[in-house]
């Protein structure tokens, strides 16, 4: 009974990653082709959205002394900025549950209350705010105030602060697509290569500068939904590398367990210790020497997560929400 047992398991938890076969591997290719311009138009528009909100959106809010931010549950707090709407009685993860005259739900979106703002014509705009306490505070707060502010400004201008997150998100950004071609292209067949590949690609699509655009349109469950997928893959491949053999062979019970982890990733409804042990330690633990796969895919991305910076990149991907 046992024996049978046994033989029913293998079947169905093989020691190693199947090869693709050249059918297989043809429309993997077509779906790849389609995932990289699906990335690259998800990174375009939200490269987009980040000169939006800087340029539009938060001087905006600065303008009637708030700045707003994204609470556990990826809903708009409030933070004040000036000393009239602080001496008002609006705290930190305070809501805006109205403004110019509309009454907004607890889930809308950042991009639809900063439209409500920037339309509302004249110098006073009337604003609701719901503290943590349960009290309401309404306000007609002036756009021309000349209330000191109880935050200090940021010493950076924002030009030089969007070069630089630029240049650091492209840099990223070309490292995941980059090494996605590598690896599906001189590896078609290679069943690691085809799982780390797509984990790139939707990767790209989760990180910033789409993961600002994803929160601001209260589509944040897009994140969680792509981040469990890719975690999954990424699992799945640390697993059996760098041979694509499950080694030992007790990593084969990655096939049925990560998906379900990567399922309760998405749920997003652990706390932040919880989410970090299983999207950055479980990886961790499974993760073996570099340099083989490095030289195994000849790539390049690959060397550089030797280094302590791009480790760090990693787990802050990992991690992957928000």
């Amino acid at each position: 009974m046992a024996l049978v047992e046994a033989t029913r398991i293998d079947r169905l938890l093989p020691d190693a990653l199947p090869s693709a076969g050249r059918a297989a591997a043809k429309h993997l290719r077509a779906i790849w082709i389609a995932l990289v311009a699906i990335a690259m138009a998800v990174q375009a528009a939200g490269l987009l959205f980040v000169l939006f909100d800087a340029y539009q959106i938060n001087p905006a809010l600065r303008a009637i002394g708030i700045q707003t931010d994204f609470d556990e549950d990826d809903r708009i707090v409030v933070t004040p900025l000036r000393a009239d709407v602080a001496a008002a009685g609006v705290t930190g993860n305070s809501r805006i549950v109205a403004l110019g005259g509309r009454r907004f739900s607890p889930d809308a979106s950042s991009l639809l209350l900063a439209r409500s703002l920037m339309a509302w014509p004249g110098d006073k705009v009337p604003v609701i705010f719901h503290n943590p306490d349960g009290r309401e505070i309404a306000m007609r707060i002036s756009r021309s105030s000349p209330a000191p502010l109880v935050v200090a400004p940021i010493p950076i201008p924002v030009g030089a602060r969007m070069i630089i997150r630029f240049v650091s998100t492209f840099l990223s950004s070309l490292a995941l697509l980059a090494s996605s071609l590598v690896l599906l292209r001189r590896r078609p067949k290679d069943p690691e290569a085809i799982l780390f590949g797509f984990a790139f690609l939707l990767i790209a699509t989760t990180v910033d500068p789409p993961l600002l655009m994803w929160l601001s349109i209260g589509a944040g469950w897009v994140i969680d939904v792509l981040t469990g997928v890719w975690w999954t893959l990424l699992v799945i491949a640390l697993a059996a590398f760098p041979s694509g053999t499950f080694t030992p062979r007790a990593m084969r019970w990655t096939l049925p367990l990560a998906p379900v982890l990567g399922l309760v990733l998405a749920v997003d409804q652990l706390g932040t210790v919880s989410t970090a042990i299983i999207g950055v330690g479980l990886p961790y633990l499974l993760e073996k020497d570099f340099p083989p796969l490095a030289a195994r895919f000849n790539c390049a991305f690959w060397k550089s997560l030797r280094n302590p910076f791009s480790k760090t990149f990693t787990s802050l991907g990992l991690t992957a929400s928000h």
